[in-house]
């Protein structure tokens, strides 16, 4: 999303993580449609990177309506695959038996999904 940005010439997204995961997008100000418009096609026209995957992770997680805590779940699984339930549970401040819902529920939606046996596997956060 950063790389985006920049080639789009619009301001950086501001990445948060606390008890939730959160990114927020300046608003392009502009004073007239043209600028709108001249705003929305630099936002087009950006080239393909890798942090398209991170950028469709997004749009998956706002069309799914999915809550904070599972913002947070993705976020450290995409960081760190190899991650175990106690990692986040401690994170987000939730049992570890809520981590596995929420984990089950990110399974459920094609958000996540898991590569190999409980121990020795990791975690894939898909590209939908």
């Amino acid at each position: 999303m950063r790389n985006a940005t920049r080639e789009a010439q619009v301001a950086q997204p501001i990445f948060e993580l606390s008890d939730f995961f959160k990114v927020t997008f300046k608003r392009v100000e502009t004073n007239s449609s043209i600028g709108r418009q001249s705003a929305t096609n630099r936002l087009q026209s950006a080239t393909t990177t890798n942090n398209d995957i991170v950028e469709n992770i997004v749009d998956s997680i706002v069309e799914n309506n999915i809550t904070e805590v599972q913002k947070a779940i993705v976020t450290l699984m995409n960081d760190n695959p190899k991650i175990n339930i106690k990692l986040p549970a401690e994170t987000v401040g939730i049992a570890p038996r809520n981590v596995q819902v929420h984990i089950k529920t990110l399974k459920n939606l094609g958000i996540i999904k898991r590569v190999g046996p409980a121990k020795g596997g990791h975690w894939v956060v898909l590209d939908s």
